[in-house]
């Protein structure tokens, strides 16, 4: 198959990168930086994107976003976490919604979707969304994917 991944660097995009190419799948990684072999780049920030790289591909994985782990969550941070998100998904799903033949799109938006704690309540796709700033980035960044569904 031929996948392209947005956070392609991170925590889950590095082990899947190799994990997919070692079992013969041609994967391009994003990059903002100059892009090398098997690299395309773009700014998700400002909406901009190779649209042949997404044309081309079977799938598009979208595992992108500014690490959560760091703290304080500052102002700026909490901004810096929206966006990073917001900005990745959005520019992903409006290319493959343009795509000729649109790719399957994964886009991850984690499990904060339900909220923090949320005591023994057993949680399905059909639970609620929690509340708290994680819940609330999650259901931001699963509306950001709508262009694609």
């Amino acid at each position: 198959m031929r996948v392209v991944i947005g956070g392609a660097s991170g925590f889950l995009g590095a082990p899947l990168v190799h994990h997919l190419r070692e079992r013969g799948h041609h994967v391009t990684a994003l990059v903002r930086r100059t892009a090398g072999p098997d690299e395309s780049w773009w700014k998700p920030s400002e909406g901009l994107i190779d649209q042949t790289v997404i044309d081309s591909a079977e799938a598009v994985i979208n595992l992108g976003g500014a690490p959560i782990q760091q703290w304080p969550r500052t102002r700026r941070r909490r901004r810096q976490i929206l966006s990073s998100r917001l900005g990745a998904t959005s520019t992903l799903a409006r290319a493959v919604a343009a795509a000729p033949t649109p790719p399957a799109f994964l886009s991850g938006s984690g499990m904060s979707w339900y909220g923090v704690d949320r005591g023994d309540d057993e949680l399905t796709e059909l639970s609620s969304a929690g509340t708290g700033f994680l819940a609330e980035v999650a259901q931001q960044w699963e509306a950001a994917a709508a262009p694609a569904v």
